[in-house]
């Protein structure tokens, strides 16, 4: 979850921390089923290079329809 006064920006070193955090989850549990990235953030996600790896983005908007 996070939150942003604009359009978040996922930038290299927080994609680098997130593969790791799924890296480290995968290998804890042993689990061999697909793992998703979902955001969940005040405002949508903005394009990078990086945010190709968000398969699904939840803005405030779409938590109180």
């Amino acid at each position: 979850m996070k939150y942003s006064r604009k359009p978040y920006e996922l930038k290299q070193n927080y994609y680098e921390k997130l593969i790791e955090r799924r890296e480290l989850f995968r290998s804890k549990t042993k689990t061999n089923k697909a793992l998703q990235f979902v955001f969940v953030t005040t405002y949508p996600l903005k394009r990078t290079p990086y945010s190709d790896m968000i398969q699904q983005v939840l803005t405030a908007d779409d938590l109180f329809e």
